[in-house]
């Protein structure tokens, strides 16, 4: 028995048809189970002598055509393949809509009629995501395919087909994401092999077609079902076949048809019906009858729905061997004696009726026992991120804990949440599982899948709470300057620590580095959940000065740069540690004693230095008042042993100073000096000589 794709075979000019898919009132409906298989034949009625109806553009489709009809449930694009059953024949297509009539069908918006010999592709046609073209031939214009639809929920597209040129069908296959009405689907029925025992050795038999019609529905709704003699009738809708029926051949081919009357959809199947005088029996060994003794009397007519259906309309009897069964010699009792040992059973099958008609089959049956599990089985116990008391418990992977030694390829375990559902085989539990309680007791069953022997177990499944307050500061900081080691700690009271760096043990919530790197420790609790703290561990140092460049006698722009080193990340500041900032290089200093510091801003301390930015006075006025009243250079403190000399405006010396506590007073040999411009010279040990001059201004 096979499935069959939907086939038509229309007759020309066959007025007495319920409907003709010829014609646009006919087409067919195409749904989201349909995968069509269409054979022309003729044409209908003219459809574009219509006024409101305009012949494509590409081709005039009057040869062996046929129209199909397009309703659009949810937005999306539509595309077909045309698939030729002869790989070179010629169908074009073309398509009206959206929100057409046949009579009012308007232009065409797609239409191709390329000739696949002349364009040197294949025969197949349709509408696809790649192209951009929306008509194409005819002859060798085109490759066959056009651009989809961009459709919208409630549109109505027609599609009229046509062979051109070539014979035979094709196969309509839809395309894109838009969705079609769904159809109905005709449920396979089962081939009927019996033999001819009406008293009329004829061949024929009669068949209960109204029997069948929970099978082929199979609890689908707004549906109805109906026989045919052909695979035409069956896609018409026609012609339908009375139960009782009497066949009219043997073998014969009857075909079914559901379609929803709500959406006019349909799908069709065929059985066939075999009238012979021998029985076809099922091949049911090997046959394992679940038990842990060592033997067991078992009757072989328990097996007796298994080897043929309906079996209450034959007789059955018993063999060792295919001989004996042939000439119903040396029958065994039906009740025989099992052990493990594998017996061959040769069983004879006849009609109550005619017991001319029969059948022979055979099978080897014996005792299996049920599967030894891994005892006692462990309690499940799985880890609740959330600590809600509830997870998404993966029963599956208690399998390996139940199975023990037994291999998880040859047995089957299933999960209840209760004994009556286990006992039943009802209810199994997903693979993932959101549990109820905590804990909970789960029900299992194992099947040992050749023999489909079980045996029963149970555990109990916990949701325990998971580590949530673990607390490890990141990222920290280990000075080199330190000295000793950097303390890493987390909370405590759990059950056992291991960190990543190779410390572990059941109080070790610190532990103490003194090197950079990616820290991790997992905690883990009473009941055996973890959880994970990490921390990045950075090195830092205090800053090495390595130099001050001080800038000095050039106010108000006298500048200070810090050469620093170090693996830290700094700031600096000058005097003010309130006052940091990026830039080692601090602009328009003022004179005197400073002290410049280099401050690491992970922690690891500051470095200072005091230095002197000189500057001198530019004038004086030694007249007594108590202001400026001597000339000096300022931060001289700083340089024990510098030297300045004062010269007059002829070079000559006048004064000299040592003493970084004092300066001139404008007097010579103890006579004042007249107002004027004097030069001076600097001489510090290491440095270069700096000159100068300033005014002496006597008021």
């Amino acid at each position: 028995m096979k499935k069959i794709i939907l086939l038509l075979a229309l007759l020309c000019g066959s007025a007495t048809l319920a409907q003709n898919p010829n014609d646009c009132t006919d087409a067919i409906l195409i749904c989201g189970n349909s995968s069509l298989g269409v054979n022309p034949s003729g044409v209908g009625f003219d459809e574009f002598s219509l006024p409101g109806n305009e012949v494509p553009p590409c081709y005039a489709f009057n040869n062996q055509t046929i129209w199909f009809k397009i309703v659009i449930e949810e937005a999306g694009t539509f595309g077909f393949d045309l698939i030729p059953d002869v790989p070179l024949a010629d169908f074009d297509f073309a398509v009206y809509g959206p929100d057409v009539t046949c009579t009012t069908l308007g232009t065409a918006i797609r239409c191709s009629s390329t000739n696949p010999a002349a364009a040197g592709v294949s025969g197949n046609t349709g509408m696809n995501a790649t192209e951009t073209d929306v008509i194409e031939g005819p002859g060798p214009d085109g490759n066959g395919y056009l651009r989809w639809l961009n459709v919208m929920a409630g549109q109505e597209y027609y599609i009229i087909v046509d062979r051109a040129v070539g014979s035979g069908g094709f196969q309509f296959n839809p395309r894109g994401s838009a969705t079609l009405p769904s159809g109905p689907t005709a449920n396979d029925l089962p081939d009927i092999v019996r033999c001819d025992t009406d008293g009329t050795p004829d061949g024929l038999t009669l068949i209960d077609l109204d029997g069948m019609i929970p099978t082929v529905e199979d609890g689908q709704t707004d549906v109805e079902v109906s026989f045919h003699l052909t695979l035409n009738d069956a896609n018409l809708g026609i012609g339908d076949l009375t139960s009782p029926y009497m066949t009219i051949s043997n073998p014969q081919t009857i075909y079914y048809r559901i379609e929803g009357t709500d959406t006019g959809c349909s799908d069709t199947n065929s059985f066939e019906v075999f009238l012979d005088n021998t029985l076809a029996l099922n091949d049911i060994g090997p046959v394992f009858i679940c038990s842990d003794e060592d033997s067991l009397l078992y009757d072989l007519n328990d097996l007796q729905a298994d080897i043929i259906g309906s079996p209450a309309a034959y007789d059955f009897s018993f063999y060792l061997t295919q001989e004996d069964a042939d000439t119903e010699s040396s029958p065994i009792p039906s009740t025989i004696t099992l052990t493990t040992t594998a017996q061959t059973i040769y069983v004879r099958v006849s009609d109550s009726v005619d017991p001319d008609c029969f059948g022979t089959t055979f099978f080897e049956i014996s005792l299996r026992p049920s599967p030894v599990l891994n005892e006692p089985i462990a309690d499940y116990t799985y880890c609740d991120d959330d600590n809600d008391g509830f997870g998404n418990v993966r029963l599956g992977l208690h399998d390996f804990d139940i199975l023990g030694d037994l291999s998880v390829a040859n047995y089957t375990v299933n999960y209840y949440e209760t004994i009556d559902d286990r006992a039943a085989r009802e209810n199994k539990l997903p693979s993932v599982y959101r549990n109820l309680s905590s804990p909970q007791r789960i029900y299992v069953e194992v099947i040992e899948n050749v023999s489909g022997c079980s045996t029963y177990t149970d555990f109990l499944l916990y949701v325990r709470p998971t580590p949530d307050d673990i607390f490890l500061e990141t990222p920290q900081t280990y000075c080199l300057n330190a000295g000793q080691p950097l303390e890493l700690t987390v909370t405590p009271g759990y059950s056992y620590y291991n960190w990543n760096n190779g410390q572990e043990g059941p109080g070790l919530n610190t532990i103490f580095v003194d090197s950079p790197g990616i820290y991790i420790v997992t905690v883990t609790n009473e009941f055996g959940c973890d959880a994970i703290g990490k921390a990045n561990v950075l090195i830092s140092n205090e800053a090495t000065i390595e130099s001050v460049e001080v800038d000095c006698f050039n106010a108000p722009n006298n500048t200070v740069t810090i050469n620093a080193t170090g693996e830290g990340e700094y700031v600096y500041y000058l005097d003010d540690p309130l006052s940091t900032q990026d830039s080692n290089v601090f602009a328009s200093v003022s004179a005197g004693i400073h002290t410049v510091c280099v401050e690491d801003l992970n922690g690891c301390g500051v470095v200072c230095r005091e230095i002197a930015v000189l500057e001198y006075p530019r004038f004086f006025t030694p007249n007594g008042d108590g202001y400026n009243d001597t000339w000096r250079i300022i931060g001289m403190e700083r340089f024990p042993g510098a030297q300045v000399y004062i010269f007059d405006r002829y070079g000559k010396i006048i004064h000299h100073i040592n003493d970084s506590n004092t300066g001139w007073n404008g007097l010579y040999k103890g006579r004042p000096l007249p107002s004027s411009d004097y030069w001076f010279k600097v001489i510090i040990d290491g440095k270069p000589e700096v000159k100068g001059h300033f005014s002496m201004v006597r008021r």
